[in-house]
This record gives C-alpha cells, structure tokens and sequence, in this order.
C-alpha cells in the first residue's frame, strides 16, 4: 500500500503491478545488455582515436556506456569501434574541444580557423 503522497503503480489496464523480484529485474537488465552488445557488434565499424590532453599519462582510457554496456577506449591509439560509439565520443570531444573558445586571448574568427586545421 503507497503511502501518503504516494501513487500506487498501475499496469498498462489500470489495475495495481505487481511487483518486481530482484531476480526478474536482473535477467531484464541483463537481456538489455546482451541485445545492445549484439546490436552494437552489427553495426558498421569505424576507425576512432581520442587524443591525449596535454600532461594525461600515455595509458589513460576513456569510457562510453551505451543502454548500461561499457566500451572502455585507450586514448592515443587508432581503435575499430561501433559508429555510434564513434559519433557519442566525436560529439563529446567537440564539445570540450569548443568549450570555452569565446573566453581565450586568441578568440578571432581568423585565428581560431588557422588554429583548427
């Protein structure tokens, strides 16, 4: 029974849902993981390598979690990954990569093209 405040959980015909073990939430979580591993690995591979940032030790990772399942990346190393992967880790890379464009001493237009190439 809810407490007060509380609204109790109704299944897709308006009555009360039952509850969920722990066993039955962890094979559900468990198949979503295996189907997008298994969708990840149809995909079309890319060739993708994150750079280091300036002072990053030469064995620094970084990590992509897609639907719960984790890529884990060495940074400065030509890898073979799902496109989708690849466009999460470009996307994320340009935003750090523009972040804060506006605010350096060099911020002209003409510069930062120069600086980009």
């Amino acid at each position: 029974m809810p407490t007060k405040g509380e609204e109790q959980k109704k299944d897709g015909q308006g009555k009360p849902a039952k509850p969920v073990s722990e066993s039955a939430q962890k094979a559900n979580y468990d198949k979503q993981l295996r189907d997008t591993k298994e969708s990840l690995n149809k995909e079309k591979k890319v060739s993708f390598m994150i750079p280091l940032a300036p002072g990053e030790p030469p064995d620094s990772e970084d990590t992509v979690t897609v639907n719960g399942y984790l890529y884990r990346i060495k940074k400065n190393c030509l890898v073979e990954i799902p496109e989708s992967v690849a466009n999460l880790l470009a996307n994320k890379y340009k935003v750090e990569r523009e972040a804060g464009r506006d605010l350096l001493a060099d911020s002209s237009e003409e510069k930062q093209r120069a600086l980009s190439k």
